[in-house]
């Protein structure tokens, strides 16, 4: 009966050691009583003897020795890993190790922070539960071909290097996911709720996808899409970078903070390197300070020659979008020529010299007008000559008036008659002034009308209008000369035929 009585025991003792070997159905519970703060330490526990393959630990509140260290073989897998109860505060240093099932921070007040490599035995969720806890992850994180999903309503900062071969990782809840690396995971990124803020993080190799919640931050993503939610490049003013195509759609939003001239540093910018389309998301303009005449903003710099194809909601090109008393346009081919650019509408005029050398009679001088963008607003400015050493009605017939720019135009014209004295010598000015202006600003409000008597800077006889030389005066005289020749060579050949 001994006999079969020890056989017995020794026949549990093993079960249980087997069982515990395995991990399953063990949790490993910290205390901190050993002597030292490493995981092999068996009085560190409150089951006397290290956490076995694939057990459930926990990092509880009141424990001693909240930094501790894994020093069980690197790469060893548990099942779970929780911080509960209240304060935080723990920091785990060490050896590598993988989590098969979840990570949970429990934790109702505090940070905890696991400085070791991590690696995932199969898709799971980090959770952080509570609002106003941080899981501060700082070693790196292989997915391992997994889905990783960030949940719960506290926040999670990963500062160390995301990687794994067709890995994703997909936001939920309230809280905030923070990266901070150059991350290489090649699979999906997908924000659901909360908040993604790439802390200068990289995820050029990830197409991400923004369904709720706020992208924002100044790093990179791969191609990505918004089928909600809102993309808010920066923290205040920065950059983020698309490394491949934008595609927003009609459940989503752009948020641009706009408080200088300066892309990145005052304001805000999406720069796209593939193909950008905008399925009428909503854009929201935050304005920090006063745009001025001529200010141009680029909000999507699409580099390349992709063309910006569709808008946003309810902003047609030339659409207002400027603070009160600003007429700041969009325009969806500024810049270079294919970006999104938020332009404050300024009027100029040029300047015109007329060369009216040996000239007689009447001519004219003619006044370019231009608007800084193609605008849908309704824009007039008032204009009227002025007197110089040039006055009227001696030198030039006064005229005045007012140009409206139909949408989308951004030129016109105004035409001053000269009234040429051929006796007189030198230079004489006069001005065309523009006035009142009407849905914009006026960067240059007077033009400068030259009329050179004598050879004048050309030499010419000529109208110069924007740059352009028109000899007129020249061309008569090459007339005249090539029919004086003709002449000449008519009465040469009657002399010499025989009579």
């Amino acid at each position: 009966m001994k006999k079969i009585f020890a056989a017995m025991s020794a026949f549990l003792v093993l079960s249980i050691s087997a069982e515990a070997l395995a991990g399953v159905g063990i949790t490993s519970t910290w205390n901190g009583n050993g002597a030292n703060n490493n995981w092999n330490t068996a009085a560190n526990w409150v089951v006397p003897f290290p956490p076995p393959l694939d057990s459930d630990i926990i990092f509880p509140a009141g424990a001693n020795r909240l930094t501790n260290s894994n020093n069980i073989a690197a790469g060893s897998a548990f099942a779970t890993l929780t911080f509960n109860g209240a304060g935080g505060g723990y920091v785990l240093n060490g050896n590598s190790f993988g989590i098969n099932e979840e990570l949970t921070a429990a934790n109702t007040a505090g940070d905890n922070t696991i400085n070791n490599d991590l690696f995932l035995g199969s898709s799971l969720a980090f959770t952080s539960t509570t609002a106003g806890t941080n899981l501060v992850l700082a070693g790196n994180l292989d997915l391992n071909g997994k889905t990783l999903t960030i949940a719960g309503a506290g926040n999670t900062e990963i500062s160390g290097t995301i990687t794994g071969a067709a890995s994703n990782v997909t936001k939920t809840g309230g809280g905030t996911l923070t990266l901070s690396s150059d991350n290489s995971y090649d699979g999906t990124t997908t924000l659901n709720e909360g908040a993604l803020i790439l802390n200068s993080g990289d995820l050029s190799e990830s197409a991400v996808t923004v369904g709720g919640g706020t992208l924002s931050g100044s790093g990179s993503t791969g191609a990505l899409t918004g089928t909600g939610g809102t993309i808010s490049p920066g923290t205040s003013a920065g950059l983020m970078s698309v490394n491949g195509n934008l595609s927003l759609g009609s459940g989503s939003a752009l948020d641009i903070e706009i408080n200088g001239k300066t892309a990145a540093t005052d304001y805000d910018q999406l720069l796209v390197t593939g193909a950008v389309a905008l399925n009428n998301p909503a854009l929201n303009v935050i304005f920090g300070y006063t745009p001025e005449a001529g200010d141009s903003i680029i909000i999507i710099d699409n580099d390349g020659t992709d063309i910006v194809t569709g808008e946003f909601n309810g902003l047609a090109p030339g659409t207002s979008v400027g603070p009160a008393g600003v007429p700041m346009v969009i325009d969806y081919d500024g810049g270079d020529g294919n970006d999104v650019a938020l332009t404050v509408m300024a009027i100029t005029i040029d300047d015109v010299v007329v060369n009216v050398a040996d000239s007689a009679g009447e001519t004219r001088a003619t006044f370019t007008v231009s608007l800084s963008a193609p605008s849908a607003l309704a824009i007039s400015v008032d204009y009227a000559t002025a007197d110089g050493t040039a006055t009227a009605p001696g030198d030039y017939t006064a005229t005045s008036g007012t140009l409206t720019f139909e949408s989308l135009e951004q030129t016109k014209t105004i035409d001053v008659s000269l009234n040429v004295n051929p006796s007189a010598e030198g230079d004489k000015i006069f001005s065309v002034v523009l006035t009142n202006p009407v849905n914009t600003l006026v960067s240059k409000a007077t033009g400068t009308g030259t009329i050179q008597y004598g050879a004048g800077a050309s030499g010419c006889g000529c109208i110069v209008s924007g740059g352009v030389v028109k000899d007129y005066f020249s061309a008569y005289a090459i007339i005249f000369m090539l029919t004086i020749l003709a002449f000449v060579l008519a009465r040469k050949s009657a002399a010499s035929k025989p009579s």
